[in-house]
């Protein structure tokens, strides 16, 4: 025979059903944060992405039209640096 639950018995499972509730809710809000989170990250990534090609094209540009001026040794002399061995094709700027 199945016996009905007391009063205090029916209080302590509200109540546990409401914490349930309330841990269920928190977990839903911390996953919303974490997805919206992870958008930014991918939004703000993409967007450095094409920041640094648009730096990189810019700079090699630049590197093309002086060395186009002055000569790849000139160039190289100034930078510091050894450009490239093989000459790039030049630009019609």
């Amino acid at each position: 025979m199945v016996t009905k639950p007391t009063d205090a018995q029916r209080a302590i499972m509200r109540e546990k059903a409401r914490a349930d509730t309330r841990a269920m809710e928190e977990a839903l809000k911390a996953k919303e944060h974490l997805d919206r989170a992870e958008r930014t990250r991918e939004v703000t990534i993409a967007k450095l992405d094409q920041t640094v090609t648009e730096a990189k094209g810019a700079y090699q540009l630049a590197l093309d039209r002086l060395t186009a001026r002055v000569g790849k040794e000139l160039v190289a002399e100034l930078l510091g640096t050894e450009l490239a061995r093989s000459p790039r094709p030049r630009s019609q700027t």
